[in-house]
């Protein structure tokens, strides 16, 4: 689910390559089948997900944001039902191993928002051995917004989409 304006959002300010944190708002809670995986119970709230690209970060930036995706991705069935409400985008494009930073930057977020929902284990991590890239932040967007600021490993590129 995307509001209005996101699919007109430019990414072309978003760099080619790197890491990117998703924050979605998911307004109520929502049972939800992911991949062949099992049906999930999503907590409403609000979502992180930690991605990388290699090569075309701006065109999956905004294949995230069109509201006709297929459904590749584990945050593709969540963005059924979230919107995109914060992107942020590493500081570096030059990182030197874009996997290992994209699981650095999961287990950071982990450890500044402790009480991940057991279901989540795995999602958005099914090319490595990451508890998952898929992290529940709460409720608290302002809270949010100043953990992740406070973190300076990404910078927010766009702001309540």
């Amino acid at each position: 689910m995307i509001n209005a304006s996101a699919s007109e959002v430019s990414t072309s300010s978003f760099p080619q390559q790197g890491l990117y944190l998703l924050v979605v708002h998911l307004p109520t809670a929502a049972s939800l089948r992911v991949g062949k995986k099992r049906i999930i119970n999503f907590p409403a709230g609000y979502y992180g997900y930690v991605g990388r690209a290699k090569k075309n970060l701006r065109a999956r930036l905004k294949r995230y944001l069109s509201p006709y995706r297929q459904k590749h991705w584990h945050i593709d069935y969540l963005l059924d039902q979230a919107v995109i409400h914060n992107i942020w985008t590493s500081q570096d494009e030059k990182l030197i191993s874009l996997e290992k930073e994209e699981c650095r930057l999961a287990a950071a977020m982990r450890h500044h928002f402790p009480c991940q929902p057991p279901q989540l284990t795995g999602l958005g991590a099914s090319d490595c051995r990451c508890p998952g890239h898929f992290i529940f932040l709460g409720h608290n967007l302002p809270q949010i917004n100043l953990v992740l600021t406070q973190l300076q490993l990404m910078r927010r590129k766009i702001n309540g989409i």
